[in-house]
């Protein structure tokens, strides 16, 4: 079975993920990009190559549902990683926190926009139109 569908509490023990200090390898830049009701997100920085990154900072989650899905994805999203990644899928660098700490999970930085508002505006969307507004081309 594919890693992705990894028990919960694999998550819980962090043996699927990176956890490290995010000040060893990231700088955040104190830019809010959004924020919603499990936290927020900053642009930051890779310290190894000066790249900007996505800081999202989860300080509570409402429910067990809500975890195990986060968990799914961290773990589908960390297999990916580890398997060399893919073009067209949302790259995730680090994950920091967790237990009495907020969860803290680095990713690329996708700087198009936000591709929901842009789907209401318009409507039905095609893969290449979606990608181009990720990526900000």
């Amino acid at each position: 079975m594919s890693s992705c569908f990894s028990r919960p509490s694999d998550f819980e023990r962090n043996d699927l993920f990176t956890i490290s200090d995010l000040g060893e390898n990231y700088e955040r830049l104190g830019t809010v990009l959004g924020e919603g009701a499990f936290g927020s997100v900053e642009l930051g920085r890779k310290k190894e190559d000066m790249s900007f990154v996505a800081i999202k900072t989860m300080y509570a989650l409402q429910n067990r549902d809500e975890r195990t899905a986060l968990e799914r994805e961290l773990s589908c999203l960390s297999s990916i990683r580890n398997h060399g990644g893919h073009p067209n899928l949302l790259s995730l660098y680090d994950v920091a926190g967790g237990g009495s700490s907020p969860l803290e999970i680095v990713t690329e930085l996708c700087s198009g926009g936000e591709l929901f508002d842009v789907i209401v505006e318009d409507g039905k969307m095609n893969q290449l139109s979606a990608t181009k507004i990720v990526h900000g081309e």
